[in-house]
């Protein structure tokens, strides 16, 4: 979406041209928006790493063209560089586990729901639930230790449940994710510390 006014007498640009890459994507209307499909350029791929955009030189830009005039828009974000969006999401979800705090060697129970948004019918397929070290999208998996891993098969009404076992893990923060295939559908932090549970007398 691109808004313009005149900042001359604040008045709406209409029937402004917005080109990308040289391209006629929209024109605006009489409140001066024009509305577009968002260019593939700027959609990141899931495999790639979000680190770089954060800081890349500025690559692409909107040109707008009215009256004989034109202007060029620099695709930005708001730190001034150059920043792919997230492409859309391809899935309903949820995850939940029964603790936020766990011991080194401990049971993760979980619960979720995971259906596609396409209306695909995935009852009855399985996916894989890994104990991970934290990453991001993007990360090579020479960089991801699996801590343990189990299946659970979707439900008729998408749903999934199950647990994980680990022993002996290091005091600190680790990813549980669900996964077709490579993908990951959603993930959740799993909290490891050393602690004693207080005694209670009834």
């Amino acid at each position: 979406l691109l808004w313009l006014k005149d900042l001359t007498n604040g008045s709406s640009i209409f029937n402004a041209e917005v080109l990308f890459e040289n391209k006629s994507v929209g024109r605006t209307n009489s409140d001066g928006i024009a509305m577009f499909d968002t260019p593939s350029q700027l959609i990141g791929n899931r495999d790639e790493s979000s680190y770089y955009y954060y800081s890349a030189p500025l690559s692409y830009f909107y040109a707008v063209t009215v009256g004989g005039r034109q202007l060029a828009i620099p695709v930005e974000n708001e730190y001034g560089y150059f920043s792919k969006i997230s492409p859309p999401d391809s899935w309903w979800d949820y995850f939940s586990l029964d603790k936020s705090v766990y011991l080194p060697t401990d049971k993760v129970h979980f619960w979720g729901i995971v259906k596609q948004r396409n209306g695909a019918d995935i009852k009855g397929e399985e996916v894989i639930i890994q104990l991970t070290n934290p990453f991001w999208e993007g990360t090579s998996k020479d960089n991801i230790t699996v801590y343990g891993e189990t299946k659970s098969a979707i439900s008729d009404f998408y749903t999934l449940s199950g647990e994980i076992s680990f022993s002996d893990l290091k005091p600190g923060l680790y990813q549980l994710s669900v996964k077709r295939g490579d993908e990951i559908i959603v993930s959740e932090n799993v909290n490891v510390e050393t602690y004693v549970k207080p005694a209670y007398k009834l």
